[in-house]
């Protein structure tokens, strides 16, 4: 929620952060996972109490635009058993902030194995090889690559192979009434995102032995400002995956929100299936 015009008091107000007329910049000393000139998501876009002798007045602290994420990921299905997988983040802006987050307190490299086994194995998959820049330097491009095996995510059998992508990575920053199973369609103010571009490519080499079977169909789709587009290309033994959000600029009106978490609650894993040669020849 957010505050609006008609109903202020104090008790609407639970954060104080710093405002500069005479620069019109805003400073939030609190957070010390980002530079200096960045505000954290949860500070964008939301009304502030800015007090003046006298009285005060009610100012919309300025979206930053630019928080990008890129995600590459390198699949290999086995001929037998389960997938290995690495995977590559670089966000920018208030995204890589998250990220440091996660990861403050793994200033060593046997604190952040600690905190990558520990998150692999939550879901049954081994940690092959975590590594990261450095994550208390906040003027550095924060990066971070992980190499796991045995993924509980593709898994090749004596007659197919599935490889089941999980969609949370495009939407997982969104605000979390977008991704809940709660209607909007009572909503009566718009909903604002912190602006943010999502590009994640995943590249899986086709077990050996076997043909790409089904596969999902591409996806493009408007929901105001929001932009989702979905592609696979499956050619020359590799199955290619390309997704992409844009929330543009982010305000969304109560009808273009209920229908953006209507979709992607609808959304489920997307899988990718191969079927062993002969196997294809004997259901011909």
């Amino acid at each position: 929620w957010d505050v609006t015009r008609e109903h202020v008091s104090p008790r609407s107000f639970d954060h104080a952060i710093v405002y500069v007329p005479s620069a019109d910049r805003w400073l939030d000393p609190t957070d010390g996972y980002r530079p200096a000139n960045e505000l954290p998501s949860s500070d964008q876009g939301r009304m502030a109490l800015v007090p003046r002798p006298g009285g005060g007045e009610l100012k919309r602290i300025p979206v930053t635009y630019g928080a990008t994420r890129v995600l590459t990921s390198q699949v290999q299905m086995p001929p037998v058993g389960r997938a290995s997988y690495r995977y590559q983040a670089e966000p920018t802006g208030w995204l890589a902030d998250e990220s440091r987050d996660d990861y403050w307190d793994a200033t060593t490299q046997p604190q952040l194995d600690a905190v990558g086994k520990e998150w692999v194995e939550s879901f049954g998959a081994k940690l092959i090889g975590i590594e990261s820049s450095p994550v208390r330097d906040v003027d550095t491009p924060f990066r971070m690559t992980i190499e796991l095996d045995r993924t509980p995510d593709g898994e090749t059998g004596s007659f197919d192979a599935i490889y089941q992508m999980d969609l949370n990575e495009a939407f997982e920053h969104l605000p979390s009434v977008l991704v809940r199973d709660d209607s909007l369609a009572e909503r009566e103010v718009p909903l604002q995102i912190v602006p943010f571009k999502l590009e994640e490519s995943i590249v899986v080499q086709d077990p050996r032995g076997f043909e790409p079977d089904s596969a999902p169909e591409p996806v493009d789709v408007h929901f105001g400002p929001v932009h989702y587009q979905r592609s696979i290309e499956r050619a020359d033994g590799v199955s290619r995956v390309e997704q992409r959000l844009d929330t543009g600029h982010g305000r969304l009106t109560p009808a273009e929100a209920e229908a953006l978490r209507s979709w992607i609650v609808r959304q489920q894993e997307v899988p990718l299936h191969w079927i062993e040669r002969t196997e294809r020849l004997a259901r011909e």
